[in-house]
């Protein structure tokens, strides 16, 4: 039981991280954004989303592992792949479609 339950709550917890994400970038079109900082004027529900949503990521890849389905560095594996990569891909590609200019600094 503990394997179904943390499925789903690892599902909706990187639903609304990816959420979270999205919100950020919508909030600042036009905005380069920064790899390892909070934008100085986020969006308050894709700041508490974002907490809630790796939160809930890492509690039902806890489940699983509990499971014994996996060893326990492929949760963290999991982990980075559902969190990481959309995180920095997102931003990533943001940035690409900004033009680069003298009065934006390289972040």
């Amino acid at each position: 039981m503990p394997l179904i339950w943390g499925i789903a709550v690892a599902a909706v917890g990187a639903g609304s991280w990816w959420w979270s994400i999205r919100l950020t970038l919508r909030a600042h079109e036009g905005q380069r954004l920064s790899w390892w900082a909070t934008p100085p004027n986020a969006p308050a529900r894709a700041i508490i989303m974002r907490g809630l949503g790796a939160a809930a990521t890492v509690l039902g890849l806890g489940l699983v592992g509990t499971s014994r389905v996996l060893e326990p560095w492929a949760m963290g594996v999991i982990a980075l792949i559902l969190i990481g990569v959309p995180y920095f891909g997102a931003i990533a590609w943001h940035n690409s479609r900004l033009p680069r200019s003298e009065e934006q600094p390289e972040t």
